[in-house]
C-alpha cells in the first residue's frame, strides 16, 4: 500500500509538472481572416498572435514582404498586393500561416493606340501596354505582347513575345495581322498565333495590305514604301511630311495621311500621287469603308471625317479627346481611339445594313427591306455582279449571290448604298500535279485550245483569261485567289500583261487594250490577222499571220512603230538583254530584231516540226514546241547549243526557281496539237540534265504558263484550276 501510494503521488506530481509547461507555452500565430486576392489589388487579411508577428508571402522562389497593423491585443491586419498569379503562402519565421489564392487580374485596356476591325467583326487594338488585344463585344482576350518592351519571341507564340511601343495593327487578307512597333518593326502573327520579324523601317508610323499581300508602310521621314511579297523588294514614294497613317482600297488605290500637310493623298495603282482632300487638321490615321469613303482621324480637329473618292469631306464625328486612330466595320460603324483613353469608342453611320458574311463560290442569302422591289448589284474594286431579289413578304425581299471572289462586297441599289458582305476565301482544292497548289479558275474552254491565257507584269500583277466567259481576272501572288474580274465584249485567244493594260488578241483584225481600272476595251492595232500578241522593250507586239509580220506599237503615242517581216506564224517573242528575238513555228526560222533601229537578222531554221514556245535564262534561248525536244540555242548565231531529248513535243517552256520547266505532252495531243499535259520536266541549266518529273493525277489542260521568280504557274481553263509550283 505504501508503494502504490508513493507511486500515485509521483504520478500526480509529473502530471502537475506536464501542466505547468503547456499551460506556460506561448500561442502560435494563426490567419483568422484570409479572402482570396487578385493580382494588383490590395489583399488585406487578420491574424491572431499575441505579438507582432513578422510575414513574409513565398511562391516558389519569388518573395514579398507583408505589412502588419495592430488592431487591437492580439488581432493584426495584414496587407499586401500580390505580382502574380497562384498559391502563395504566408510564413512567419518557420511557421505557416496559410494559403492565398491569388487570381489574375482581369485583362483591361490602359492606352489604346489603334484599332483594325477584322472580317469576322472583332476588333484588334494596340495598346501601349505593349500588348496587341482583340475585343468582342465586352469580351476581350490577348493576341500578342507578353507587356514588356522591346523585340523578341520571333518564331514562337506570340503571347510569348516582347512587342515593345505597338503603335499600328492591320489586318492581313491572307490570314493574320501585322504590327508596326518600338519605331523599327514589322512583325506579323499567323493564324495559328506565331509571331515573326517581316522587316525593318526607318521610323515607321503604319502598315496596310493590298489584295496581292503586298505591304505598303508610311514612315516618318516622308516616305511610303511598298514591299513586295513575293520578292521582297522595296517600291518608294516620296514627297510626304510625317505620315501617320494609310490604307489600300480594293482597286488597289493606297491613301496616306500626309499628317503635317494637313491633307489626304492617295497613290494610284500605276503609282501616280495625288491629292484627295486638304485643309485637315493634323490627320494621323484612315480607313477605307465598306462604303468607299475614306474615314479620317483628325488629331488636331478631335474630329473624324468622311471623304469620297471625289473628295468631297463630311465630319461624322466630333467631341472626341485626340482622336488617333479610326477603323470602320462591314457594318458601317465606326470605331476610334482616343489619347490617353483606355477604351474604344463606337460610332454609328446611318444607312449601311449588316449583312451576314459569306465563303467565296458558295450561295448567299440576304434580306432587306424596301417598299419597291430593288435592283441591287455586288461591287468589289472593279468587279460586279448582279444579285438575285426575291420578294418574301410586305417590303420584305431575299438577296442571293455567289461571290467569286473574298473580299468586302458593296451591296448598291442605283445610287444607294445597302451596305458590305464580308465574304471568306474559298476551301483548299485538292491538286491534280504533285507538289503543286490548286486554285479555283474559270473553266470550260474546248478546242481551239486558247493560248497564252495566262500574263504577268511585274509592275500591273498576273491576269488570267477566260475565253468562255469573256473575262480578265486578276489573281493575287499571294494567295492565288481571284482579286479583280474585267467582263470583256470579246473572246481572247492569247493576252500580254504590260505597260499599263492587258492587250488581247482574238484571231481577228483587232488587238484590244484593256483598261484595268475599268475593264474597257478599246482597239490599239487594226488591220490584220492576229493571234498573238506580246509586251517588251516598251512596246507592244502584235503577230501578224495574214502578212507574216510583226507589228510594233508604242502604247504612249498610241501609233505604230513599225512592220517587221517574219516568217511564217509567229508564236514566241522574247526580249532580253537588249535584243528582242522572235521564233515562227510554221517555218521554224528564228529572228533577232533591234529595238534601236527594228531591223530582223535571220538565224536560220530551228530543228523539229514546229517550234513554237521560247524562254531565256542563263545566257540561252530555249526553244520547243510540237515534234520538237528542247533547244538551247545561242542567242548570237542561232546555233543550237544542246538538244535535250523530252520524248515528245512540248506544250510550253518556262524558267522558274534558276531552272528550266518544260509541259510535255502526251504523244497522241502532241500529234494532235492539243495541249494536254503528260509531264512537267523541271531541268537544270548548268548541267541540261532533268532533276525533277512531275506527273499529273489526272487530264491538265495548259492553256497558259508564267513565272514569277521562283514560282511557276500553270493555267487549265477548260477544268477551272491554277496550278502554282514553289521551289
Amino acid at each position: 500500500m505504501r508503494l502504490l501510494t508513493s507511486a500515485a503521488a509521483l504520478f500526480c506530481a509529473g502530471a502537475a509538472v506536464l501542466s505547468g509547461v503547456s499551460a506556460g507555452a506561448p500561442e502560435k500565430a494563426r490567419l483568422i481572416v484570409n479572402p482570396s486576392a487578385q493580382v494588383g489589388a490590395r489583399w488585406v487579411g487578420v491574424a491572431a498572435s499575441p505579438e507582432r508577428p513578422v510575414v513574409r508571402a513565398r511562391l516558389g522562389s519569388r518573395s514579398q514582404a507583408v505589412t502588419v497593423r495592430r488592431l487591437r491585443r492580439g488581432r493584426w491586419q495584414l496587407r499586401t498586393t500580390f505580382r502574380s498569379a497562384g498559391r502563395w503562402s504566408l510564413w512567419v519565421g518557420k511557421q505557416r500561416l496559410g494559403v492565398v489564392v491569388v487570381r489574375a487580374a482581369p485583362l483591361r485596356l490602359t492606352n489604346a493606340a489603334d484599332v483594325a476591325v477584322e472580317p469576322s467583326g472583332s476588333l484588334l487594338v494596340a495598346d501601349l501596354s505593349n500588348r496587341i488585344f482583340r475585343q468582342n463585344g465586352e469580351r476581350l482576350s490577348l493576341v500578342a505582347g507578353n507587356g514588356r518592351g522591346g523585340r523578341s519571341g520571333d518564331g514562337g507564340p506570340a503571347l510569348r513575345a516582347a512587342v515593345g511601343f505597338p503603335v499600328e495593327v492591320a489586318v492581313d487578307p491572307r490570314g493574320g495581322f501585322g504590327i508596326v512597333h518600338d519605331e523599327r518593326w514589322i512583325r506579323h502573327v499567323d493564324t495559328a498565333g506565331t509571331i515573326r520579324t517581316v522587316a525593318e523601317f526607318a521610323q515607321p508610323t503604319a502598315l496596310a495590305y493590298d489584295g496581292a499581300g503586298n505591304l505598303w508602310v508610311s514612315e516618318l521621314g516622308g516616305r511610303v514604301q511598298r514591299r513586295d511579297a513575293a520578292t521582297g523588294a522595296l517600291t518608294t514614294y516620296g514627297g510626304f511630311n510625317q505620315p501617320h497613317g494609310l490604307d489600300v482600297a480594293p482597286d488597289g488605290t493606297v491613301y496616306v495621311c500626309d499628317t503635317f500637310n494637313n491633307r489626304v493623298q492617295r497613290i494610284s495603282p500605276s503609282g501616280v500621287v495625288t491629292t484627295l482632300a486638304a485643309g485637315l487638321n493634323v490627320p494621323v490615321d484612315l480607313d477605307v469603308g465598306p462604303d468607299g469613303n475614306v474615314y479620317v482621324a483628325d488629331f488636331g480637329g478631335s474630329r473624324v471625317f468622311r471623304i469620297t473618292p471625289a473628295g468631297s469631306m463630311t465630319e461624322i464625328g466630333s467631341g472626341l479627346r485626340g482622336t488617333n486612330s479610326v477603323a470602320v466595320g462591314a457594318d458601317g460603324a465606326i470605331y476610334v481611339t482616343e489619347r490617353g483613353r483606355a477604351t474604344v469608342r463606337r460610332l454609328a453611320v446611318a444607312g449601311l445594313a449588316a449583312f451576314k458574311p459569306a465563303r467565296a463560290g458558295t450561295p448567299w442569302t440576304g434580306t432587306m427591306t424596301a417598299k419597291r422591289r430593288p435592283s441591287v448589284t455586288a461591287r468589289n474594286g472593279v468587279t460586279t455582279q448582279p444579285v438575285a431579289v426575291r420578294r418574301t413578304g410586305r417590303n420584305r425581299y431575299r438577296l442571293r449571290a455567289v461571290f467569286p471572289f473574298s473580299g468586302r462586297w458593296q451591296l448598291v441599289s442605283g445610287r444607294r448604298r445597302l451596305g458590305a458582305v464580308t465574304v471568306r476565301p474559298a476551301p483548299p482544292l485538292a491538286s491534280t500535279l504533285p507538289t503543286a497548289q490548286a486554285f479555283r479558275l474559270c473553266g470550260g474552254t474546248g478546242a481551239p485550245y486558247p493560248q497564252y491565257a495566262l500574263s504577268w507584269d511585274p509592275a500591273g500583277g498576273l491576269w488570267a483569261s477566260c475565253g468562255r466567259q469573256a473575262q480578265l481576272r486578276g489573281i493575287s501572288l499571294a494567295t492565288g485567289e481571284t482579286r479583280a474580274i474585267l467582263r470583256l465584249t470579246s473572246t481572247p485567244f492569247s493576252i500580254a500583261a504590260g505597260l499599263g493594260a492587258v492587250w488581247s488578241a482574238g484571231r481577228g483584225p483587232v488587238v484590244d487594250r484593256i483598261d484595268l481600272r475599268t475593264g474597257r476595251a478599246a482597239s490599239a492595232i487594226s488591220g490584220g490577222g492576229f493571234s498573238y500578241v506580246f509586251t517588251g522593250a516598251g512596246s507592244v507586239w502584235a503577230a501578224d499571220d495574214e502578212n507574216s509580220a510583226l507589228i510594233r506599237y508604242d502604247p504612249a503615242g498610241r501609233r505604230v512603230l513599225a512592220t517587221i517581216p517574219t516568217g511564217s506564224g509567229t508564236s514566241a517573242l522574247v526580249a532580253e538583254a537588249g535584243s528582242v528575238w522572235i521564233v515562227n513555228h510554221r517555218d521554224g526560222t528564228l529572228q533577232r530584231i533591234d529595238p534601236a533601229t527594228n531591223a530582223s537578222t535571220p538565224l536560220g531554221r530551228l530543228p523539229g516540226d514546229a517550234p513554237e514556245r521560247m524562254t531565256y535564262a542563263e545566257g540561252s534561248l530555249w526553244v520547243t514546241g510540237r515534234g520538237t525536244d528542247l533547244l538551247r540555242v545561242d542567242p548570237t548565231t542561232g546555233a543550237v547549243q544542246r538538244t535535250i531529248e523530252i520524248g515528245a513535243g512540248a506544250i510550253d517552256v518556262r524558267a522558274a526557281a534558276h531552272s528550266i520547266w518544260v509541259a510535255v505532252a502526251t504523244d497522241e495531243a502532241d500529234r494532235q496539237g492539243n495541249p494536254f499535259l503528260d509531264r512537267l520536266l523541271r531541268i537544270d541549266p548548268v548541267t541540261n540534265a532533268i532533276t525533277e518529273t512531275l506527273r499529273p493525277s489526272g487530264r491538265v489542260v495548259v492553256n497558259g504558263a508564267v513565272s514569277t521568280g521562283n514560282s511557276l504557274w500553270i493555267a487549265d481553263t477548260a477544268a477551272g484550276r491554277l496550278y502554282r509550283i514553289t521551289r
